[in-house]
């Protein structure tokens, strides 16, 4: 797999699921309870189909803050890649080749593979927040009041079920499977595991 290829499905983006069926809720709630939760982790799985290719990985996230660490992993053992950053720099490191380096992940992405693509945001888009600093251009709720699509920055997103996670003794529904599309590319982020 490219390390171009795997550096899109990385940027692209604790409780197991519970079995019972997830309760109504208010979206507008829903969603400024969790703006505010800027420290997670998630583990899962994250595949990328394109005209050309597709592939897979695991993937484990950690957010605090403004500071990430991002690790993928290619199916048995192949390819481990780390990116790192905060608000000043991102690094993208890959066993036995040179570290890039870049003042934002937006930017690591042009110097890596030339594409622009709105990488900040992913760190909404994955925990089903829109991102404040982009026009929205739809938002449809599922039958519980939970996103279940959202058009942004020409993305696609679709959320197709969801974690029920606990935190300070209320349950918050995370995304448990995204599928995201821009023109041929076809992201599915199958997320495993929640952990705030």
């Amino acid at each position: 797999m490219k390390i171009h290829f795997v550096l899109i499905c990385v940027l692209f983006l604790s409780a197991c699921a519970n079995k019972l069926p997830l309760k109504s809720v208010e979206y507008k709630t829903h969603q400024a309870t969790l703006a505010p939760i800027t420290q997670w982790k998630m583990a899962g799985k994250l595949g990328i189909k394109t005209l050309e290719e597709s592939g897979s990985a695991t993937i484990n996230w950690q957010q605090e803050s403004v500071a990430y660490q991002i690790q993928l992993h290619g199916p048995l053992g192949q390819k481990s890649i780390v990116i790192s950053g905060d608000a000043n720099e991102v690094t993208l490191k890959e066993k036995g080749k040179p570290a890039i380096q870049a003042r934002s992940p937006e930017a690591l992405i042009k110097k890596a593979t030339g594409w622009h693509l709105p990488l900040t945001e992913l760190n909404y888009w994955v925990r089903g927040l829109p991102a404040p600093n982009l026009k929205i251009k739809q938002i449809i709720p599922n039958d519980t009041g939970l996103m279940a699509q959202l058009e942004q920055s020409g993305w696609v997103i679709d959320y197709a079920s969801y974690h029920q996670v606990q935190h300070h003794n209320q349950l918050i529904y995370l995304p448990k499977k995204i599928v995201a599309t821009y023109d041929d590319i076809r992201l599915t982020l199958i997320i495993r595991d929640w952990t705030l």
